[in-house]
């Protein structure tokens, strides 16, 4: 973690070794900083890890959420009233990856915690189901995206004009207390979609960065 003053020059830093294997995401919340990431548990797996520092770099406290197997956390995002949503994959549980979220309280408690994926009904032990982004949504729940599909050359299968092997973004939308409200995939005319991290618009809406052949964005209106 390293500190820097308004023009970029390093004031000051710290190591996260001893708290997360891979740190992917930061937030300020009041007068602490919020990281997450990836943490190797004694069994040689990856879970998903959570650290509160202080504004000068202090531990506060450090959290390990996961399974018997991976779980892969690479979003997280904060609530108004200080709620942690993270969001992921795992395959703790699961047949193959599914998306892997939860909610917790500012102090690093877990309130609830879901696992979803294979919207489109195809076998699930081909069908990767990975989320990358959540942002928290202003009723207190959230709403995540992923990328869903297989990457296997031995498993291919049609249903209606969908295939398998194609890749879709795939959004998932929680209330507050961890309830399905909705989920939805978007499929590029051709070629493949993933969705990879997501904002709130002005309007309600939700527009979210795809990675397919070429880099782009996807809108939704409001929700």
């Amino acid at each position: 973690l390293a500190f820097l003053d308004p023009e970029g020059n390093k004031t000051g830093g710290r190591s996260l070794r001893d708290d997360l294997a891979q740190a992917y995401r930061i937030a300020k919340h009041e007068q602490a900083l919020i990281v997450s990431g990836l943490v190797w548990n004694e069994d040689d797996n990856l879970d998903f890890g959570l650290l509160k520092l202080n504004a000068d770099g202090s531990r506060v406290w450090g959290r390990l959420f996961g399974g018997a197997r991976d779980d892969h956390c690479f979003g997280m995002d904060l609530g108004a009233d200080g709620s942690i949503f993270l969001t992921g994959h795992t395959l703790s549980g699961t047949i193959n990856w599914q998306t892997y979220t939860m909610k917790l309280d500012h102090d690093g408690i877990l309130q609830w915690e879901r696992k979803r994926g294979n919207p489109r009904g195809f076998d699930p032990r081909f069908i990767h189901d990975e989320a990358w982004g959540v942002r928290a949504t202003p009723d207190g729940g959230c709403i995540l995206t992923a990328g869903t599909g297989d990457e296997y050359g031995s498993y291919s299968e049609t249903i209606g004009s969908d295939v398998s092997d194609q890749w879709e973004v795939y959004v998932i939308k929680y209330g507050p207390e961890g309830g399905l409200e909705w989920e939805a995939t978007y499929e590029a005319e051709e070629g493949d979609w993933a969705g990879e991290d997501l904002a709130l618009t002005r309007d309600g809406g939700v527009i979210i960065a795809v990675d397919s052949s070429q880099f782009g964005f996807l809108k939704l209106p409001s929700f």
